[in-house]
Order: structure tokens, then sequence, then C-alpha cells
């Protein structure tokens, strides 16, 4: 039973990487996919922040973050092609294989304390997500401050539409799609 509830919040926590952020290799998702669609597989999998040392290791890194785009090694041997390496995690799966889903660590939430309060012992070598006290509130702050900024500059493209201030409108409006497209 408690494997199950695991394996459940890892496959919980996946999805919601994957349904909360882009992926740099948008590909990539296919690893992931085929990581929480067996259960065997899944079983095996240690979600981790640093892959450095380790021999079967897949890093899938969002955009915005400071990783590599994509990484995949099993027993020192590197694979660039995500079909390929599929077909090597079904055919013939590693005895451990740590996935580093990479991503602004500024905005975690509580459903990543399901995931990373979980820290098997396996090697010294490896590091591990710290569980960082009150994510919750810092997200929910960051949210409503985004929230807050966006609806401020919507109002000034607005001002700025009416008023007939083609430059000004143009300069924010830029600025709105750097900052939320």
């Amino acid at each position: 039973m408690k494997k199950t509830v695991k394996l459940v919040k890892k496959k919980k926590f996946i999805n919601w990487f994957l349904e909360t952020y882009r992926l740099k290799t948008p590909d990539a998702a296919k690893i992931l996919g085929a990581i929480t669609a067996n259960e065997h597989l899944l079983q095996r999998t240690h979600l981790v922040e640093n892959v450095r040392s380790l021999p079967n290791a897949v890093i899938i890194s969002a955009q915005g973050a400071e990783t590599v785009s994509f990484l995949c090694r099993i027993n020192d041997v590197y694979y660039e092609d995500i079909d390929e390496f599929i077909s090597l995690l079904e055919s013939n799966p590693p005895e451990e294989l740590f996935v580093w889903l990479s991503f602004n660590r500024e905005y975690l939430c509580s459903m990543c304390d399901i995931v990373l309060g979980v820290k098997p012992e396996i090697d010294d070598k490896i590091f591990y997500y710290k569980v960082v006290k009150n994510l919750e509130r810092e997200l929910n702050f960051k949210v409503r401050d985004t929230a807050e900024r966006k609806q401020k500059l919507v109002t000034e493209i607005d001002e700025a539409l009416m008023q007939g201030d083609k430059d000004r409108f143009m300069a924010l409006s830029a600025l709105y799609k750097e900052m939320f497209d």
C-alpha cells in the first residue's frame, strides 16, 4: 500500500510539472509519459536535484531553468534520440533511474512537498531537493503580485490607447509580451 501511495505521488508530481511548465525540448515529455505509464519503471525512478555523478540519469528542463534542455544517460552512455531512449527504458530498464525535473524554484508549491519530502538514502553523491518552508505562502504572494502587475500594465496600455499615444502603447505592449507571454 505504501509503495502505491509513493507511485501515485510521483505520477502526480510529474503530471503537475508537465501541466505547469513548457519544456525546452517538448518531445522530452514522451519520456515522462513512458515513465508514468509503466509502474515498474516508475517504481525504479527517483526524482533528484542533481544527476552529475549518477550513471542512470535524465534531465528534463522547463523553459527558464538554468540547466541543459535535455540529457539522457544510462550506464554512462548518452542518448540524444528520445524514442531510442524510451525504447531502451521499456526493454531493459536500469535498476534505478534518477530524474531531474529542472525548473525555476521560485515558483514551487505545496504539490512539490509531496515528492520532494521523500529522500531515499542511496548515495552521498546524490543531492536531493531541500524542502523549503512556507512555499505555498510564497507562491501565493508571487501569483498575487504578478496578477496585480499584469492588471496595472493592462490599465496603462488601455490609457495609452485611449489617449492615442502610439509610442507609449507600443512600448507598454512590448513590455507586456515580454513579461507575460
